[in-house]
């Protein structure tokens, strides 16, 4: 992902999370040493980042967050969380919107309407990563019986029925982006 596309997505949640950015989290359960790691864990639920993953419950510290503007995506719907280090706040700037700190992650979870008891079926969570080095990107796509999602380097293509705001249904073919596009 290119550093204009980390700064847009940023800019387009600022007004949601502004407040809860410019304090930092506190002590939490998510592992800061998978944030920092070369390479990422090969399941999601090794950072830590919720007590229910497939309920998406963020863990203490992992704060929900909703953009002003979300985009449309296949009808998919998104959970967005933010996860700051512990003593470490953003910054805000107002050419840059925020400056996050190393050990900084931004969580994002595609998923769809089903008949399940939380009523979502998860695809995919998408990682971004402050590292030393930059920013990383990685995307992790559930399991179907929604127990874990696992870390796709080379992306996937996923046929599936969605549901339709009309009621009906239409098959989709969900791509889920390589470590290049993420």
């Amino acid at each position: 992902m290119s550093v204009r596309s980390i700064r847009k997505i940023i800019r387009a949640a600022v007004p949601a999370f502004a407040a809860s950015l410019l304090a930092a989290s506190s002590a939490s359960a998510v592992d800061d040493a998978a944030i920092l790691a070369k390479r990422p864990p090969k399941q999601l639920s090794a950072f830590g980042f919720f007590t229910d993953a497939a309920a998406q419950v963020p863990a203490e510290g992992v704060l929900p967050f909703a953009p002003a503007t979300p985009l449309f995506t296949d009808f998919a719907e998104k959970r967005r969380f933010v996860y700051m280090p512990a003593g470490k706040p953003a910054a805000y700037d107002a050419e840059e919107a925020f400056r996050f700190p190393v050990g900084a992650a931004l969580i994002k979870t595609f998923a769809y309407p089903d008949d399940s008891a939380d009523g979502l079926h998860l695809v995919e969570t998408r990682v971004l990563l402050h590292q030393e080095s930059g920013w990383q990107a990685w995307a992790y796509v559930w399991k179907e019986d929604q127990s874990e999602a696992e870390l796709n380097i080379v992306g996937a293509k996923i046929d599936m029925e969605i549901p339709l705001p009309d009621g009906g249904t239409k098959a989709i073919t969900y791509a889920v982006p390589n470590k290049n596009q993420c």
